[in-house]
């Protein structure tokens, strides 16, 4: 589940512990106690964790932080003392400045450098929060740019955990020295299917279920009872 991880349903027995938000695919209806307030669920953890994400900077969110300390100060007294001592020589020349300090600060504004690195950041977590993956800060939102070699569990994550019947062989029947037949009677299709059915029909496994299964795709659906077994 999207909670747990997990590919497949968990089975719960009475008592056992359900968490805020699972999803009940069985056929009965359950009743259950609440033990927890909103704020202590599973959801709300990952709404948190989502939350401390967007304050943990990077290195180069930090690097921005400490140019920005600096520069913008430095461009702002820059703009200052254009549109203001010049006027001291006359209206004429501090007109021409007061236009060019207001070109520093349109030019050389820090908002671009500073703002752009920390909305990036916060729209990329809020990115992948979107489709159920939580990266715990800007820090390693950053480092998944330097990944060469990504590991997957592959069931339930890169696959649905499903089984199919994608292709099937059928072989013909041997006669008494071991060669291939090509008579009437050799293996077809819808006999191959029809005796994996019989055999699986009664099995647990998943790819049992899934043989029964493809058989019935194709209108299959031998009675054990007309089937007998001999030499």
């Amino acid at each position: 589940s999207s909670l747990t991880g997990e590919s497949t349903p968990i089975p719960k027995r009475s008592n056992d512990v359900i968490s805020g938000g699972s999803l009940n695919i069985g056929s009965y209806t359950l009743t259950l106690r609440t033990t927890h307030t909103s704020d202590q669920s599973t959801i709300s953890r990952l709404i948190n964790l989502v939350e401390e994400s967007t304050t943990n900077s990077s290195p180069t969110a930090k690097l921005i932080d400490r140019f920005a300390q600096i520069y913008t100060p430095v461009v702002a007294l820059l703009a200052v003392s254009l549109c203001t001592f010049p006027w001291l020589w006359g209206s004429e020349v501090g007109s021409y400045w007061t236009l060019n300090g207001l070109i520093v600060i349109v030019v050389a504004c820090p908002c671009a450098l500073t703002i752009s690195t920390p909305v990036t950041y916060a729209a990329g977590l809020a990115a992948t929060a979107r489709k159920g993956i939580i990266v715990k800060g800007g820090v390693h939102l950053e480092n998944l740019g330097k990944v060469k070699h990504v590991v997957f569990d592959k069931t339930g994550t890169l696959t649905m955990g499903k089984f199919a019947l994608v292709h099937l062989t059928t072989v013909p029947r041997a006669d008494t020295n071991g060669t291939p037949t090509l008579e009437k009677e050799a293996t077809d299709r819808r006999d191959m299917l029809t005796l994996l059915s019989l055999l699986e029909s009664s099995a647990a496994h998943p790819l049992g279920a899934t043989l029964v299964h493809a058989a019935q795709q194709e209108h299959i659906y031998p009675d054990p009872a007309n089937y007998t077994v001999s030499n």
